[in-house]
């Protein structure tokens, strides 16, 4: 290397030392008053990546550190955190029950936003974690969002009967219908039964708290034919609208038929 290359070499360095020392003046700066700062203020300042983390832990307050851990863990799962959020709130509706005092952590995590400032966001989002997230195992939190994302599909359920899935079934096996195909009418019934059980559980509780209805849905769970029971929720989400659409025809099908 010649001695106007390393010149040049410890130029750049030079300068991109004291352009990261710079930037964590300044990162030091914007976030000593974190709690006091919305989220779209921290978003400018905040590390996109996971690796961002491990070089700027050594070198920033340890809270703040933790905080911004805390909002890129957010980010990351935004939409499942509040899809698992939104079925909690559901689950009265969806199981015509009452649940005693579950509502106000999931209402808040719904409720932040951008002007959310750093303290407010810090402590729903620990309340979450230690009361829900972390509470629960992966299975249940997984089930419950999809009573989040699903509600559509399991209300429809909800309302009509074994027999009406099975008809529903029967058609499509007896023709070949472009809505439709075999396996996911297979889902639907499956679906079909694995809510309908939830429903029996729960129909024996009272003064009904979540941990109770958690452990209902494990025990459904401990079934192994429902293993693949998300698969089920998927498939019979995607068709929703065209399993309406046969529902109805042979609904309409046998009102003309009994006139």
């Amino acid at each position: 290397m010649s001695s106007e290359e390393s010149i040049s070499c410890h130029s750049i360095l030079s300068g991109s030392t004291k352009l990261f020392d710079e930037f964590l003046d300044e990162l030091r700066k914007n976030c000593s008053d974190w709690e006091n700062r919305t989220i779209r203020q921290l978003d400018k300042v905040s590390p996109n990546t996971a690796c961002d983390f491990d070089i700027l832990e050594k070198k920033i307050n340890s809270n703040v550190s933790k905080f911004f851990k805390l909002l890129f863990e957010y980010k990351q799962s935004l939409n499942y955190f509040n899809h698992i959020c939104q079925g909690y709130l559901n689950l009265p509706d969806l199981l015509e029950i009452q649940v005693n005092n579950h509502e106000k952590i999931p209402y808040d995590m719904l409720r932040i936003d951008e002007n959310t400032n750093g303290a407010t966001f810090s402590m729903i989002y620990r309340n979450f974690q230690e009361h829900y997230y972390e509470r629960y195992s992966r299975d249940m939190n997984k089930l419950v969002s999809y009573f989040g994302k699903s509600s559509e599909l399991i209300k429809f359920l909800r309302s009509v009967s074994a027999s009406d899935i099975d008809n529903l079934r029967e058609a499509v096996n007896d023709r070949d219908d472009t809505l439709m195909n075999t396996k996911a009418t297979l889902d639907l019934v499956k679906l079909k039964t694995f809510l309908d059980k939830i429903y029996n559980e729960t129909k024996t509780l009272s003064n009904i708290t979540l941990d109770q209805i958690i452990q209902c849905f494990e025990s459904v769970l401990n079934d192994d034919s429902y293993i693949n029971i998300y698969d089920c929720f998927q498939s019979c989400l995607t068709m929703l609208s065209s399993i309406k659409k046969i529902h109805s025809s042979l609904t309409d099908t046998g009102l003309s038929k009994r006139q």
